[in-house]
């Protein structure tokens, strides 16, 4: 069935944008390890600076699905038309967007977003502080 093949095809995507977000969200801590540093010895726990990049992605992310929701709408109702070549009928698929539609699409990329900025968030606060600053 054609909706077995559209989640086949949205969990291929969503790992492959989970990879994305993940690789997005090293570069920036590894970029910002002095930053990080900065607020451990400003005496924020480990806790605190981890919550603060994972908000970082997640509204990163929150961002993204609002624009691809953006998109989205405008393809409501279009119509996609195929030929099968054994029965030589015509197959049409119509394309619905609805607001249950978007709002699954949103919170899938809030998903994303804590999946992919997890890691990255952890490894940023197991820097030591002393090493960290001497790294620059």
């Amino acid at each position: 069935e054609v909706r077995w093949l559209g989640l086949l095809m949205t969990l291929l995507m969503g790992c492959g944008a989970a990879f994305g977000a993940m690789n997005t969200m090293y570069q920036a801590v590894v970029g910002r390890t002095r930053e990080l540093a900065t607020l451990r010895a400003l005496g924020f726990s480990r806790g605190s600076v981890l919550w603060a990049i994972l908000l970082e992605a997640v509204l990163l992310c929150a961002a993204g699905g609002v624009l691809g929701c953006l998109i989205s709408i405008p393809l409501a109702g279009w119509e996609l038309k195929t030929m099968s070549v054994k029965s030589l009928a015509e197959v049409t698929f119509r394309l619905q967007v609805g607001p249950e539609l978007l709002v699954k699409g949103f919170l899938l990329s809030l998903v994303l977003g804590v999946a992919g900025g997890l890691l990255p968030a952890w490894h940023g606060t197991r820097t030591s502080v002393v090493e960290a600053l001497r790294q620059v």
